[in-house]
């Protein structure tokens, strides 16, 4: 039974990487459909969503593509209307006049997650060259 269980989560897992080779292809409509399917999924945690679109923005700077542009920006106020909701869900449910600040809780999976990246990668370090030295001449 757990076998079953493990070959759904390896299966959804490999899914999102599909998304990747559609975006290479030029097949936006079935990537952004794909996606929005992803993070629509109620099994995703919670902070993923966030972490991916984190991921999305850092890989296509702000001006590359207005395509990429355009959604990231779409989905980043959705994400951010969906922390809004969950930090008033909360209060409410914890009858808490301290809001819970999802945001910190995400920066931690965030860390925890370049963490988990750092021990099993290793750091990288980009070479440390000066452009003004005269060694580094064209």
């Amino acid at each position: 039974m757990a076998d079953i269980a493990f070959s759904k989560i390896d299966d959804s897992f490999t899914d999102s990487y599909k998304l990747q080779a559609l975006f290479d292809a030029d097949q936006l409509d079935q990537c952004i459909k794909d996606a929005t399917a992803l993070l629509d999924d109620p099994a995703m945690p919670r902070y993923h969503p966030k972490t991916y679109w984190r991921i999305e923005r850092a890989r296509y700077n702000k001006g590359q593509s207005e395509v990429v542009d355009k959604a990231l920006c779409e989905l980043r106020t959705i994400l951010d209307d969906l922390q809004n909701a969950l930090a008033e869900e909360w209060k409410v449910v914890h009858k808490a006049d301290v809001p819970c600040d999802p945001e910190k809780k995400l920066e931690k999976a965030d860390e925890d997650v370049m963490e988990q990246e750092v021990a099993i990668r290793g750091r990288w370090e980009p070479p440390k060259v000066e452009l003004n030295s005269p060694d580094n001449k064209a």
